[in-house]
């Protein structure tokens, strides 16, 4: 009888915070304590531009956090497929955090 190795993922879920530094920490940590690639997610109520407010209610990959500005890029492909599409820049949906939400890490596959 072949035996097989089953391989196990971790992930965290947390409250989304306003900094970004916060998140860029808690990757930092999860990569330091599991030694793999992260993948981040959000979902929940976050702002984008013209101070409109959207809720996420699936979990959307962010692309890059931007510490500086306090920002998420999310990428998100529904949003990119809508009339506002040209708002955005490098293909990504800047957005702040505004709460309430959470935040996902698990391992980049």
């Amino acid at each position: 009888m072949e035996k097989r190795s089953m391989r196990v993922s971790e992930s965290v879920v947390l409250p989304l915070p306003r900094r970004m530094e916060v998140i860029v920490l808690a990757t930092l940590l999860f990569t330091e304590q599991y030694g793999v690639g992260v993948k981040i997610e959000v979902r929940g109520q976050v702002q984008g531009k013209r101070q409109q407010v959207h809720v996420l209610r699936e979990w959307v990959e962010v692309g890059e956090p931007d510490m500086e500005l306090d920002l998420l890029g999310l990428n998100d492909s529904e949003y990119a497929a809508g009339e506002n599409y040209d708002e955005e820049e490098d293909g990504l949906r800047w957005v702040n955090p505004t709460g309430p939400g959470e935040y996902r890490l698990s391992e980049r596959t």
